[in-house]
């Protein structure tokens, strides 16, 4: 008989036990990594069944204090009538939060150890660790296609997107970046992922938090954090998963140049959409755009 509850996950092992949430309900789950309480929320449609694709859905730096969590985003972006309609399981957990100073009464902002930002933390979370356990522990409890695992994220959440593509490519076909870089702060050569990942990225060219063309990015109470240009994340990409490089750079002199880059349809793509006159946003359509990508780029 299905119930709501709330449910606990032991995530530092992966448990042996079902969990079982009320199908269109979405759930909260609890677990520990690294020592540190962690947060997921977990929509699962009423139509779901074993076999599904499993979407995790990383959010944006959330300036907050850490019993406000953004518990929603998924909802606002629209994952759950995409989930709906197409019998996706949609987990969206939850970013570590850090203590700012002078950051007014939220007290600091939760965002993600991404490429980059490992310094930043006073503890390591551990973030990539945590959202890799997460996944592998959401296949085997929801018996999910591990051919159709993907994430996607905004800002903070999609440089943990790119993060994620990187370290773990075993576990995603493919990932949706959205106004997030493959990299912050010259983290020196970047590690290749274990194998391919189909990538379409999303970015406004009037994005001035997480430049289009690079520059500097103040946030998580850091100043002057490097961003790369779009080709930098282009250019990773096509490197990455032995595709032909680009000769037309889509900034020329630190602003706009090229229209979006499509490598061509395929088992493994790599898309940049560029989001003309957007600023530092996403819009549902992208989303939507987002999941037809994903359902062509299954392993």
């Amino acid at each position: 008989m299905k119930r709501n509850f709330v449910l606990t996950l032991a995530l530092t092992l992966l448990c042996p036990l079902f969990i079982e949430a009320q199908n269109g309900t979405p759930s909260m789950l609890y677990s520990t990594w690294n020592g540190i309480p962690r947060q997921t929320v977990l929509y699962a449609p009423p139509n779901f069944r074993p076999g599904s694709p499993l979407v995790i859905v990383l959010h944006g730096t959330a300036v907050a204090p850490p019993s406000d969590p953004p518990i929603g985003v998924y909802h606002f972006m629209g994952w759950d009538q995409l989930a709906d309609a197409n019998k996706i399981l949609v987990a969206q957990p939850i970013a570590t939060w850090k203590a700012i100073p002078h950051s007014g009464p939220s007290g600091g902002a939760f965002f993600w150890e991404s490429i980059g930002t490992e310094s930043y933390f006073p503890v390591d979370p551990d973030d990539s660790g945590f959202l890799a356990n997460l996944v592998t522990t959401l296949q085997q409890q929801y018996q999910t296609d591990p051919k159709r695992t993907f994430v996607m994220g905004f800002s903070s959440g999609g440089m943990m997107t790119q993060t994620m593509a990187i370290q773990h490519a075993e576990l995603f076909a493919a990932a949706a970046p959205f106004s997030g870089t493959v990299w912050v702060n010259n983290p020196g050569t970047l590690t290749q992922p274990s194998q391919p990942v189909s990538i379409i990225e999303f970015h406004g060219d009037m994005d001035t938090t997480i430049p289009y063309c690079g520059g500097l990015f103040n946030g998580w109470g850091e100043k002057n954090i490097v961003i790369p240009s779009i080709d930098a994340d282009l250019n990773y990409w096509l490197a990455a998963d032995g595709l032909p490089a680009e000769s037309l750079p889509m900034c020329s002199s630190g602003s706009p140049a090229a229209p979006s880059f499509d490598s061509g349809p395929a088992k493994v793509e790599v898309q940049i959409v560029r989001e003309y006159s957007f600023a530092h946003t996403w819009h549902q359509p992208e989303i939507a755009m987002a999941w037809a990508f994903f359902s062509t780029h299954g392993r």
